[in-house]
């Protein structure tokens, strides 16, 4: 597996991440991964919009083939 990259990190960022991983029992490493992911899987205000939006087509759809 690829090592994580030694990009620069903001001041303090090194700390916050060791002190988050000591707390979940992960590397830093880790840690950082686990953020990602969680971003990643995290849907945005416009994906939940877009859902309700497509739900109220479907509904509306729906509606009009009952007719």
């Amino acid at each position: 597996m690829p090592r994580a990259s030694n990009a620069h990190k903001p001041d303090g960022l090194r700390d916050r991440i060791n002190k988050l991983a000591t707390r979940n029992g992960r590397s830093a490493n880790s840690e950082i991964v686990a953020f990602i992911e969680q971003g990643i899987k995290k849907p945005t205000e416009a994906d939940e919009r877009l859902a309700r939006i497509e739900a109220k087509l479907d509904a509306l759809l729906s509606r009009m083939d009952g007719k």
